[in-house]
């Protein structure tokens, strides 16, 4: 496969599938061997057509690195949302107790 540009083998085969080639078996070897000299005089061509490929997409833009942060501003960081979640709990239970308004 390395020897022939890429697509040829597939190509090949499906000229086999498609009943172009004879499918090479030792029973067909007669066959595939005219194949291979009518090829070699010239009276048997194979074209090769490569479709370009599509543009590359564009890749979006790079973000930014993160900075790391280290495990004590993590637990800093961490306490913050705590404190604000537990302070928004108690609102929504300050406010459930008070009940609904008229």
């Amino acid at each position: 496969m390395a020897l022939v540009p890429p697509g040829t083998v597939e190509m090949i085969l499906g000229m086999i599938e498609d009943g172009d080639l004879p499918e090479p078996h030792p029973d067909a070897m007669d066959d595939w061997l005219e194949s291979c000299r009518q090829a070699g005089a010239g009276d048997f061509r194979l074209t090769f057509v490569r479709v370009p490929a599509a543009p590359p997409r564009p890749q979006p833009p790079a973000l930014p690195p993160r900075p790391v942060e280290s495990e004590a501003e993590f637990l800093v960081r961490l306490r913050r949302v705590r404190l604000d979640a537990e302070a928004r709990m108690a609102d929504e239970q300050a406010r459930l107790a008070r009940g609904p308004r008229r």
